[in-house]
């Protein structure tokens, strides 16, 4: 569900930026690359894959992953509240 949630978080913020939105995220900058983006995205999963790894105690570590998901998850809707959205074809 993370992963899902960082692939949503990009392609929403690279959509926004192409269509004159700021970035709010103060590690970013105003207008990142899509590397850059990409980049922050792939280090922050692997952090999050790393540190929930090292938690042994397993409901420490579904505890994590609920907030580590909320917080994501809670940054994609937001994103969708104030248009800053895509649009996919199948």
């Amino acid at each position: 569900m993370y992963v899902l949630g960082t692939t949503l978080d990009y392609m929403q913020t690279k959509n926004a930026l192409e269509n004159s939105y700021i970035e709010g995220n103060p590690f970013l900058g105003e207008n990142p690359s899509s590397d850059r983006l990409l980049t922050q995205k792939v280090l922050s999963a692997g952090a999050v894959y790393w540190s929930m790894n090292t938690i042994k105690y397993k409901p420490y570590r579904r505890r994590g992953l609920l907030i580590v998901n909320g917080i994501q998850w809670g940054v994609v809707i937001k994103n969708e509240q104030v248009g800053a959205t895509f649009i996919y074809r199948w």
